[in-house]
């Protein structure tokens, strides 16, 4: 079920059951440990604007990664684009394993079973909030490949607070159970392991770090 290939240079690719791809390598001159977790949701496959950046947005929230990476002297953070979600996180070298398994949770199948509507609420706001600052990075470039579509892709793009929670769903209060409801359809899903691509980069042992991430990724 899982095989770990050496090739001459110090990473290893992982094979996890056939599903979860997963490429680790040992850089001794790396200062941190870090990681980048890819999923199969982005704005081209939702069925309104801004559910898989809303979805980004609970599972961050719901599993306290940011608190966490934190803890492990690090920082996390994600962005969605057109067809996918990536969460990056780095921490130091010797919390490698706790934070692989704080990852492991975040998208584990269960976790979308804290999504409530709350919680759901506040993240729109925020969505909504990142909406309307100054785009930069990946974010303006997506921004400027959809306003210059003429096609499918002009109708796709982060998502606010009336994308999420629309006034029609929304006068009885109950817009935001109805955004939570879609979430975690979506999170169960796209998140599953089989769309799922893990990279990790540490100045540990790419044996020791494949390791590492076999026990924290036992699905």
């Amino acid at each position: 079920p899982i095989s770990t290939p050496k090739p001459s240079s110090a990473a290893s690719v992982v094979y996890m059951r056939l599903v979860l791809i997963i490429v680790v390598a040992g850089d001794p001159e790396a200062r941190d440990a870090t990681l980048a977790l890819t999923v199969g949701a982005g704005q081209l496959r939702e069925p309104f604007e801004g559910l898989s950046h809303l979805t980004e947005h609970l599972t961050m929230a719901a599993s306290n990664l940011e608190q966490k990476a934190i803890d492990f002297d690090g920082v996390a953070n994600a962005y969605t684009a057109f067809d996918r979600t990536v969460y990056v996180a780095n921490c130091a070298p010797r919390y490698i394993g706790a934070l692989l398994r704080s990852v492991s949770s975040a998208v584990s199948p269960t976790a979308a079973e804290k999504f409530d509507a709350s919680t759901t609420r506040r993240e729109a706001r925020r969505v909504d909030a990142e909406a309307q600052s100054l785009p930069s990075g990946a974010a303006l470039d997506l921004e400027l490949l959809r306003d210059r579509s003429v096609g499918p892709l002009s109708k796709f793009g982060p998502g606010t607070r009336y994308t999420l929670l629309p006034p029609k769903f929304d006068r009885d209060g109950n817009g935001a159970d109805r955004a939570a409801s879609y979430a975690r359809k979506l999170f169960r899903e796209r998140y599953g392991l089989r769309d799922a691509t893990l990279a990790v980069v540490a100045p540990v042992d790419a044996d020791r770090l494949a390791s590492a991430v076999v026990n924290a990724f036992p699905q």
